[in-house]
């Protein structure tokens, strides 16, 4: 009988130690799962606040891409009220010509941090709602980026054309002796390099009014993202 009580208090207290053993790793389990999740929250955090902010950048730079684009759409616009004009001077046409601000400017996104999501598969810590949202707005990024630079290699090229119909080197002020077949085409508004450059300047102008467009929907489309990470709410 001593024996069997003996037997019996120590299988209890095997038990209970196995019991705490057990408890003790479930508790472990569970700290450990819960700092896990904290972990993968503060990440999820960590890429949504950088995501806005790159966004936000991205608003500046389209106002500051925008502004410039309507100055330079107006100076070729003055040049061509002036070509239009009945009594044309070639000198002032010249001038106005000399003013011409053109560039062609390509508008890229700094929303690295999605291109970081879908490349680490770090997407899905983000709710239904927003991954799909932004899962829109990087295949909408997208399509912009290849129209645009559609339309900066159609302006490329026209205004190649038109380079390799005058004297560079006279352009450019590397020299004072202009090629005699296109000296002084700039006074001539009949000249094939007139109609050349006339043509690029509507390829420009052409591209200018199509990117205030492009940036428009742009900003609206980021906007919109903006507002959706931002709202903790349910999509």
């Amino acid at each position: 009988m001593l024996t069997e009580n003996k037997f019996s208090k120590y299988l209890l207290y095997a038990i209970g130690e196995i019991a705490l053993v057990m408890i003790g790793i479930i508790l472990a389990l569970q700290v450990n799962n819960q700092n896990e999740i904290r972990k993968l929250n503060n990440l999820y955090k960590t890429y949504e606040v950088n995501i806005i902010s790159e966004l936000k950048t991205d608003l500046l730079k389209l106002n500051e891409m925008d502004s410039l684009g309507k100055v330079r759409t107006v100076t070729i616009e003055n040049y061509v009220d002036y070509f239009n004009t009945d009594k044309l001077d070639t000198n002032i046409l010249k001038s106005k010509a000399d003013s011409l601000r053109l560039n062609l400017n390509f508008f890229g996104t700094s929303t690295y941090t999605i291109q970081d999501l879908l490349s680490t598969g770090n997407l899905k810590l983000f709710p239904s709602h927003k991954r799909n949202a932004l899962l829109k707005y990087k295949n909408f990024a997208d399509k912009i980026t290849v129209a645009e630079f559609k339309s900066l290699e159609q302006v490329d090229e026209v205004t190649l054309d038109f380079r390799k119909e005058i004297d560079l080197l006279f352009s450019f002020n590397y020299t004072q002796k202009e090629h005699t077949e296109v000296k002084n085409w700039e006074y001539n508004i009949d000249s094939p390099q007139m109609r050349m450059r006339n043509n690029s300047l509507s390829y420009y102008l052409k591209l200018y009014q199509r990117q205030e467009r492009i940036y428009e929907s742009i900003r609206k489309e980021t906007i919109k993202l903006i507002e959706i990470l931002e709202n903790n709410n349910k999509g």
